[in-house]
């Protein structure tokens, strides 16, 4: 009862947990995460169990639709002419024959009884002279009185009979052996059936009986006896060895070889218009051409593995890529990126190559590379290691080989490793040698060790050279189409708009050049904090190049730009002020979004200042307005959200209060570092993105060793004397 009611509150409770997630997944916030994963999975479980999907639509009676051809050389055997040559070797073996023991035991034992009644006679003759047995019949009949239903009766004759009472004792026992060794002889010889007669001796045998004795060096009376005993005794004992048969059979079959019928690619298999017979339908279904129905097994166990590696990414993108979850273009692009490479995976695994062409190479032609370099600039290498191995386990699945999946294993996490670090279009082409030499390696290897097809060394790597290189090409070309539609970007993007030439850069230079060297300065430091922490450098200092080009709409309101002249905001209000040093960032984003930067450089713009307060013009404004509020001098935000704007947000301060300071050194410099750093964690300005206390000390160290480096003491010079 106990257990009863445990498993009742177990089952209520999973009712509920269900009910909840069931919610929450379709509520409003998350029915679009919920519809692309349930897209993704079904999906996914279309490619994985294609194989198990109905195929065309034949019905045995009725005209084809279409014509239908072979898509690859194709060899059938022909099941009922196979059968037809193994029916026949099987009526090529002989009625084997075997004796029946029980048959022999009986004959012998009769005859053994009968001598020994025909011995007693003898005695009791000898005794009473006149006394005769049974006078009146011709023959004289002996049967075991004991067993008469497993004995055979033995009639002799009574001339025999009177013949067997006249011999001396010594004769007559050497009938008696003689008789039964020959019995004995005959029998286990086999004695066959008279035709039509399963009960009568045929006369083959008699002759045979009759030939035994007459070899014996016997005279003839005895002869005469000694077969007329035999003969009278022995029955027929020869039976059909059906298991001898039946496996003769069994082993003549087996050596049939099978009739093949061989079908060249392109051959017409069933017109349009033709009737469609069963034998049209088996020879569809052999090479894969139709099927029925839905093998509901197969659809079943791809499901099943889709929903496993499904949670397996989950779990995986929590860890290694949040972002991903929090995003739903960022998901959408993951999972077309994974649709897109296991359906051209699948595509490329049935093409229809000839088998004598070598159809088996095709399990090295699949571009998982593709997958690997897309989704490590989408989401990070770790998390494209995870992505890359669902791939081949599916790969591995779809070809039913083990190869294909270790080959593309290889691959991809080769293409992960040098593509991450690639920042120039020539370093690509030489990321793109490196990952196509890694997969004819890896298919050489896999060949060698793995695959149990006899083929030569040279066809899996020369499809596998093909492979990478295809790979790489539409990695790299579908690169600039991704960074267009969503929100990524990639390291020769960043490069292509850090060039100087740049419209918006150009327009900081020559309207803002005090900014444009401030950002510079910002650029060397937020590189050198991201490498620090293992955030991206590049896209730091890109960012930072860019974090104030809203500057350049009124230059001469900020300090950097004004170089000694009147500063405009003596003669305004500071809620003025503040109106205008915070519009930068939104005339920022503006200016970002119509020249169409990249996302991640325009949310460094937005994230540079987050919600951080504008000390200077609050402390301004209570001079004239002891109500005046900190939330009306704040920047608007939002704070920042990666470790990239949160760099660039502390070089952007650091830059500027360190170069306003007088007689630098050492100990201010650090104390202005820590002072303008712990300012922004106690107002929480690092709240909404993944730096740990690890990553501040870290930082804390880079930013004073750069900025000592850059403001280092200087040797005062003598000035020249004038002669």
């Amino acid at each position: 009862m106990k257990f009863l009611n445990f498993l009742k509150k177990q089952i209520i409770s999973f009712i509920s947990l269900l009910k909840v997630c069931v919610s929450c997944a379709f509520s409003k916030k998350n029915y679009q995460y919920t519809l692309i994963v349930a897209l993704f999975w079904l999906f996914l479980t279309w490619i994985l169990s294609s194989e198990y999907m109905p195929k065309d639509n034949f019905i045995v009676g009725q005209p084809a639709l279409k014509d239908v051809k072979a898509l690859v050389d194709f060899t059938q055997i022909d099941k009922e002419a196979t059968e037809q040559a193994r029916l026949a070797a099987a009526k090529t073996v002989p009625n084997i024959m075997s004796t029946d023991g029980d048959i022999t035991n009986k004959v012998l034992g009769s005859l053994s009884y009968t001598l020994e009644q025909i011995s007693n006679e003898r005695k009791r003759k000898k005794t009473d002279p006149l006394s005769d047995l049974s006078t009146d019949a011709n023959d004289v009949k002996f049967s075991a009185p004991i067993e008469p239903e497993t004995s055979f009766p033995v009639f002799v004759s009574r001339e025999i009979f009177d013949e067997l009472l006249t011999f001396d004792e010594m004769t007559f026992v050497n009938l008696k052996q003689t008789a039964m060794t020959i019995t004995r002889s005959a029998m286990e010889m086999g004695v066959s059936s008279a035709p039509g007669n399963s009960s009568l001796v045929s006369d083959e045998s008699i002759s045979e009986i009759q030939e035994n004795v007459d070899s014996l060096n016997l005279p003839d009376n005895e002869k005469k006896v000694i077969f007329a005993l035999v003969s009278n005794s022995v029955r027929p004992n020869k039976v059909q060895d059906w298991v001898a048969i039946k496996d003769l059979q069994a082993k003549r079959m087996s050596e049939v070889k099978p009739v093949s019928v061989f079908i060249a690619q392109g051959q017409t298999i069933i017109r349009e218009g033709e009737i469609v017979t069963p034998k049209h339908l088996e020879l569809l279904g052999d090479m894969d051409i139709y099927r029925p129905s839905l093998l509901l097994q197969g659809v079943f166990a791809g499901s099943t593995a889709v929903f496993i590696m499904l949670v397996i990414l989950y779990f995986g993108a929590r860890m290694f890529a949040p972002s991903i979850l929090s995003d739903k273009r960022l998901l959408l692009l993951v999972a077309l990126i994974t649709l897109g490479t296991t359906s051209l995976c699948s595509f490329t695994t049935h093409l229809p190559i000839s088998e004598a062409f070598g159809a088996y190479i095709l399990r090295y032609m699949t571009p998982v590379a593709i997958a690997s370099i897309l989704i490590q600039m989408v989401a990070g290498s770790s998390f494209a290691v995870l992505v890359t191995i669902v791939i081949c386990i599916l790969v591995s699945m779809m070809t039913h080989s083990a190869s294909a999946g270790i080959t593309g294993l290889f691959t991809g996490v080769a293409a992960i490793i040098v593509f991450s670090n690639t920042r120039k279009r020539t370093e690509m082409l030489w990321a793109a040698v490196i990952v196509t030499a890694v997969n004819m390696l890896a298919a050489w290897i896999t060949n060698t060790y793995i695959s149990e097809d006899d083929v030569l060394m040279w066809s899996p790597v020369a499809v596998a050279a093909v492979n990478g290189s295809f790979s790489c090409v539409m990695a790299i070309g579908a690169m600039f189409f991704v960074e267009n539609l969503f929100p990524v970007v990639t390291n020769v993007r960043l490069l292509d708009i850090a060039n100087p030439t740049e419209y918006l850069l150009r327009e900081l230079t020559s309207k803002a050049p005090g900014t444009h060297v401030h950002s510079i300065l910002v650029a060397n430091l937020a590189e050198a904090g991201a490498s620090e922490i293992g955030a991206n450098p590049l896209l730091a200092r890109v960012g930072a190049y860019y974090h104030d080009i809203g500057k350049t709409k009124h230059p001469s309101m900020f300090i950097e730009n004004q170089f000694g002249a009147l500063n405009p905001h003596d003669k305004c209000a500071s809620t003025l002020s503040k109106v205008i040093i915070t519009s930068h960032v939104k005339q920022g984003v503006e200016l970002a979004k119509k020249y169409k930067l990249p996302e991640p450089i325009i949310d460094i713009i937005a994230q540079h200042h987050g919600t951080s307060l504008l000390k200077y013009f609050h402390f301004q404004a209570l001079k004239t307005d002891k109500n005046a509020r900190e939330e009306d001098f704040r920047y608007p935000g939002p704070k920042p959200q990666t470790k990239e704007a949160a760099v660039v947000m502390m070089a952007d301060s650091i830059e500027a209060a360190v170069r306003s300071l007088k007689n630098v050194d050492l100990s201010k410099i650090e104390s202005m570092i820590d002072a303008i750093i712990n300012g922004m964690l106690n107002d929480g300005q690092f709240n909404e993105c993944e730096l740990s206390f690890k990553d501040i000390s870290k930082l804390k160290k880079k930013f004073l060793q750069s900025m000592a480096s850059l403001y280092h003491t200087r040797i005062e010079y003598p000035e020249q004397k004038k002669y």
